[in-house]
C-alpha cells in the first residue's frame, strides 16, 4: 500500500515536471517568433523614420518652410525635430540590442506596444507632411 502511494506521487511529480518543461518550451518558441516579428517591424519603422526625416528635411530646404504651420502650433521645423528625437529615443540601435537580447515576454510585449505607438506617430507625421506639400 505504501509503495503504491509513493509510486503515484512519483508519477504525478514526473507528469508535473514534464508539463512544466513542455510549457516552458512552448513559451520559448512563442517568444522567439514574437521577437522575429518585432525585429522585422523595428527595421521597417527605422527605414520609414529615416525616409520621413529626409522628406521633411528636403521640404524644409526646398520651400524654406521652417516656420510653416502644419497643425495648430506645430511648425515644419518642430516636426523635423520631433522626428529626429523620436528616432533617437525609440528606434535606436541601443533599444534594438535590448530587444535582441531579451527573452522576457513582458519586456517583448512592452516593446511591441512601443513599436505600434511609433508606427502611429510616423503615420501621423506622414499625413501632416503630405497635406503640407500639396
Amino acid at each position: 500500500m505504501l509503495l503504491t502511494n509513493d509510486l503515484m506521487i512519483l508519477v504525478a511529480l514526473g507528469a508535473a515536471c514534464g508539463l512544466y518543461a513542455f510549457v516552458a518550451f512552448c513559451m520559448q518558441k512563442l517568444s522567439v517568433n514574437k521577437k522575429e516579428q518585432m525585429l522585422s517591424k523595428y527595421s521597417e519603422l527605422r527605414r520609414q523614420s529615416l525616409t520621413l526625416q529626409e522628406v521633411v528635411s528636403n521640404y524644409l530646404l526646398a520651400d524654406d518652410a521652417d516656420k510653416r504651420l502644419l497643425s495648430g502650433e506645430l511648425t515644419c521645423a518642430d516636426l523635423y525635430r520631433q522626428l529626429k528625437s523620436n528616432h533617437v529615443y525609440n528606434l535606436s540601435d541601443k533599444y534594438l540590442s535590448k530587444v535582441k537580447k531579451s527573452n522576457n515576454l513582458l519586456f517583448l510585449n512592452r516593446a511591441e506596444r512601443k513599436l505600434y505607438e511609433q508606427e502611429e506617430r510616423l503615420n501621423n507625421a506622414q499625413r501632416l507632411i503630405s497635406s503640407a506639400s500639396r
